[in-house]
């Protein structure tokens, strides 16, 4: 009937109904001194882009694993670098991608995913 239906809604809208409510949930921040790898992914200008950006990995001892470009330009005139680094210090690698971030030829903030091993 159309009265156990709005009993069902109304429990359901309490949390009573049979279901516990989520787990709570905190949020952990990740220590500097976590080592691993990191799959990066920036939106750049210009080809040349590449070259300043591997020079300030290696200048901040981050070892490239893999490297790719996307140079089929967006309607926008973007092109895209994805690069996976070999493990390195957490404390590092956030330095080195704010100062990669801060380039004239990389778009915005571009993605930074921490590669679980």
């Amino acid at each position: 009937s159309a009265s156990a239906v709005l009993s069902d809604i109304v429990e359901i809208a309490k949390h009573n109904g049979g279901f516990s409510p989520p787990a709570e949930r905190s949020i952990q921040t990740i220590k500097p001194d976590l080592s691993s790898r990191h799959y990066v992914r920036l939106q750049v200008e210009e080809p040349s882009a590449i070259g300043a950006i591997t020079t300030i990995l290696e200048r901040n001892g981050i070892t490239v694993r893999r490297a790719g470009a996307i140079w089929a330009k967006t309607p926008q005139g973007r092109n895209h670098v994805k690069i996976l680094t070999q493990a390195c210090l957490q404390s590092v690698s956030e330095k080195t991608f704010t100062e990669i971030s801060a380039l004239d030829m990389v778009i915005g903030k571009g993605v930074v995913l921490r590669v679980a091993q």
